[in-house]
């Protein structure tokens, strides 16, 4: 080492100045920025220094070992952007530090680098790294998530030790050998990874096994990790009994469900239908072949609006995407006849009507209105991207044309006479005109177009009123037939439905969000209505971006704290509404 000779800015220089050998405690003229022109450091120049921010110029090409250890309070540091050679234990207990401007490229990482700085909370990984020695990691509290870079083909003994944060650990492609004990009590790993490209390591799809490879067919287990998530999704149900139970239910249950009966998009039923139970006299989702007859009060309700609703939410639900507006039925005169007149039929009174009066509406050719049908549901297969909010709105003419239902010129239909003498005075006026459309059932038809896969289930629960549970399914079962809703979620929605009285349960797939219109008319709708998301993945770590915006946007917490309660809350049939989300591995 050259002799001291000069003392400047604050810090100490060889007799040349081109090694900086520390800083000047007689002074205080030291801020943190060394000066351009010394090409070292040497060891320990800016140990145990009370300074939170220290940057070294580009001249400097090498520096000593443990040069800023221990120091505190030291928060970031800007290292040369040509230094190639990182000394051992350069950082070593840098409690506070949080950032390093590291190179681009080093040669290597070096043993103890980053020990005891529990502050990081990533790891400013460079290009050039081939071997992560002992102890570099030790001790980084902070970091929850460490990305090796594929250039590393060996990791030490102990280099990831003590990391009581970290999470998930994703290992080189090109790894080629892990000592023993390379990773040591970092309690909260929940996740191993590693290309499926790498020769000699695989993990298993859950991520919680670590094999090493071997000749022929035979594997080694390297890492087991045994513990579970505290960010665990609760499963549908486990047979191991590793994994939290969203809904506990006994075996003998999967096979009794002689009560429920699912309406599928094939028509196939599961069960019979309950005796008495008989939902709206139109559902748009609903694929029932034969409609129940309209009672009197009913037959003023089934307007051309709900037949629209019906056809098109029967056309969802065929998997083929063969439906045409040619397969409806023509209406019989029965059916056209209710749904012109209101009926009042008694014991003591005859039938009697109200003349109706029928308005003339502009029409391009008969049968136009199966016309304007069929355009929309070919618009809706030769149009990408069609939406429910591509179809043009019905004029007033058009709808008032719909409720009269016949006729293409004006004329009066006249009452019997016998009861027009006993009115003779009174003003003969139509029929009131029917109740509009409600906001809700215009968004459930809007829901069903923008819904890839949709499955209604009448669960057979009776109650004094129609409740809904709607389960947004992330994937489903792909099968011969098409894809499927996975039988375990069924189940265990069926459960639900036994403990908080839904009438019936919507299962969708796939619901297309990229419309912002919808996206506030779904938040709207579903902010006081009971959901459950099934997402794929067991950890909320790994909750894909669109169900995390599906959760937002209907009401469900992923937060740890909120998922907890709400796991409770599934068993409670006084909650006022249920927002849960699940995990749904698609098992039978």
């Amino acid at each position: 080492m050259d002799e001291i000779t000069s003392k400047k800015n604050g810090l100490v220089y060889s007799d040349d100045e081109s090694v900086v050998v520390g800083i000047d405690s007689s002074s205080d003229g030291f801020t943190g920025t060394v000066p351009y022109g010394p090409v070292r450091i040497e060891e320990e120049a800016f140990s145990c220094c009370a300074l939170e921010n220290i940057v070294l110029p580009d001249s400097v090409e090498s520096v000593g070992a443990n040069l800023f250890c221990n120091s505190t309070v030291l928060e970031t540091v800007h290292l040369p952007a040509g230094l190639r050679e990182l000394s051992p234990f350069m950082f070593c207990g840098c409690k506070a530090l949080t950032k390093v401007d590291m190179p681009f490229e080093v040669d290597d990482f070096t043993e103890g680098l980053f020990a005891d700085c529990c502050s990081l909370t990533e790891i400013p990984f460079c290009n050039g790294i081939k071997t992560l020695p002992e102890g570099v990691f030790d001790s980084c509290t902070s970091v929850k998530t460490m990305v090796i870079p594929d250039s590393v083909t060996k990791i030490c003994k102990g280099a990831i030790a003590h990391c009581t944060d970290l999470t998930t650990v994703v290992l080189p492609k090109n790894l080629d050998e892990l000592e023993e004990d390379w990773l040591i009590d970092c309690p909260n790993l929940k996740h191993i990874r590693i290309s499926d490209e790498n020769v000699k390591y695989r993990t298993d799809e859950e991520c919680q096994v670590l094999y090493r490879k071997n000749s022929g067919n035979f594997e080694t287990v390297l890492l087991k990790i045994s513990n579970k998530s505290e960010n665990e999704v609760p499963a549908l149900k486990d047979d191991l009994g590793e994994i939290p139970s969203i809904i506990t239910y006994d075996e003998k249950d999967d096979d009794n469900n002689e009560d429920v009966e699912i309406i599928l998009s094939n028509d196939e039923k599961i069960g019979e239908p309950v005796e008495n139970e008989l939902e709206e006299n139109v559902d748009m989702t609903s694929n029932i072949p034969a409609e129940p007859v309209l009672e009197d009060a009913d037959a003023e309700e089934k307007s051309m609006d709900d037949r629209l609703a019906e056809i098109l939410g029967q056309n969802k639900m065929y998997d083929e995407g063969n439906f045409s507006i040619m397969d409806i039925p023509e209406a019989s005169e029965e059916e056209i006849e209710n749904s012109i007149l209101e009926k009042k039929e008694t014991d003591e009174e005859e039938y009697t009507h109200q003349p109706v009066i029928q308005i003339e509406v502009p029409v391009e050719k008969e049968g136009s209105m199966e016309d304007r049908l069929k355009e929309i549901m070919d618009q809706g297969k030769d149009k990408e991207g069609f939406s429910i909010f591509d179809i043009p709105v019905a004029s007033d003419a058009e709808l008032e044309a719909n409720k009269l239902l016949e006729g293409e010129s004006a004329e009066i239909v006249q009452a019997d006479p016998e009861t027009l003498e006993e009115d003779e005075d009174e003003t003969v006026l139509p029929p009131p005109p029917a109740a509009e459309v409600s906001a809700d059932k215009l968004f459930m038809q809007n829901l069903m177009f923008e819904t890839n896969k949709v499955e209604q289930q009448n669960t057979g629960v009776c109650g004094e009123q129609r409740k809904m549970l709607f389960v947004f399914a992330e994937n489903v079962v792909k099968t011969d037939l098409g894809p499927k809703f996975s039988k375990r979620l069924i189940k265990c929605c069926q459960r639900l439905a036994k403990i908080h009285g839904y009438t019936v349960i919507y299962f969708l797939y796939d619901v297309r969000m990229d419309t912002d219109k919808f996206r506030t008319q779904l938040s709207d709708f579903m902010k006081d209505k009971d959901v459950v998301i099934a997402c794929e993945g067991g950890n909320l770590l790994d909750v894909s971006e669109k169900t995390k915006n599906l959760a937002e946007l209907i009401g469900v917490s992923l937060k740890k704290e909120d998922l907890e309660k709400e796991t409770e809350l599934a068993n409670d049939s006084n909650v006022p509404c249920l927002k849960l989300l699940i995990q749904d591995n698609l098992a039978d």
